[in-house]
């Protein structure tokens, strides 16, 4: 059965693909695959994303952009402002996810807010988005091994890692076991190895990070980082909790 999209579609009349007139490559002329079914296509990875992680559209969709609020935080007037910066280049990231972008910071920064604020923008541009805490991500790629799972483990790890955008929320609080530690390292390389979009928070500070971080995965979140334009956006964000002070606010 095809997508309500597809056989409605006015383009290409429910086909799912347009003729192309002849050319010298294909003299006896050739098809286009329609943009009806790449949206199909797209909803159905987003709605297969969607399930593995656990959300909905209606969860994440509560971090929006809307609801940050820069001058709550417990900063000066300075501190206030940077964080609006942070937050205008999140909005521009999400308009056009492309290279990575790292925001670290203490504890209740608002680092996740607009994780999830940059997911919440694509997920409504209906990109396949994968969003989760890096604990969680583990923990899904885990449960994938369990016969009672509704899909395998190869399924779940070929999702995330291909996703339009993938964003882990709190690098750095995950438990390394030699096996999370492989896992999440083949994760982040699939996409530096093929400079698919990469959104990451972190509690560490990715300038001197220490022990907390893998190397290999420190190497690669900091490819560009010290180059304006460069493929990965490092940013540090310095102002009060933003957390406790909106708390307060609700």
């Amino acid at each position: 059965m095809k997508p309500d999209d597809v056989s409605t579609c006015k383009l290409c009349g429910g086909k799912g693909f347009i003729p192309q007139p002849p050319s010298d490559a294909y003299p006896t002329g050739s098809v286009r695959i329609c943009q009806c079914v790449q949206r199909a296509q797209r909803r159905q990875r987003l709605a297969e994303l969607m399930k593995i992680s656990g959300l909905t559209p209606e969860a994440v969709a509560a971090w929006s952009f809307k609801t940050f609020h820069p001058e709550w935080a417990m900063a000066d007037r300075a501190g206030q402002r940077h964080l609006e910066e942070i937050a205008a280049l999140c909005q521009e990231y999400a308009r056009e996810p492309k290279g990575w972008l790292v925001l670290s910071g203490p504890y209740g920064s608002g680092k996740s807010h607009l994780a999830y604020a940059v997911a919440s923008a694509c997920l409504r541009a209906e990109h396949a988005v994968y969003v989760s805490t890096v604990p969680d991500l583990l923990e899904t790629l885990r449960r994938g091994y369990s016969q009672q799972a509704d899909d395998s483990f190869e399924r779940r790890y070929d999702a995330i890692t291909r996703a339009d955008l993938l964003v882990l929320d709190d690098l750095g609080a995950q438990s390394d076991t030699p096996w999370a530690a492989e896992k999440l390292y083949q994760i982040i390389d699939f996409r530096y190895r093929r400079r698919l979009p990469l959104m990451v928070t972190t509690n560490v500070n990715p300038f001197a990070p220490g022990e907390r971080i893998d190397p290999r995965i420190h190497s690669r979140l900091m490819d560009g980082a010290h180059v304006p334009g460069g493929f990965s956006q490092v940013h540090l964000l310095t102002a009060g909790d933003y957390r406790q002070r909106t708390a307060r606010r609700r």
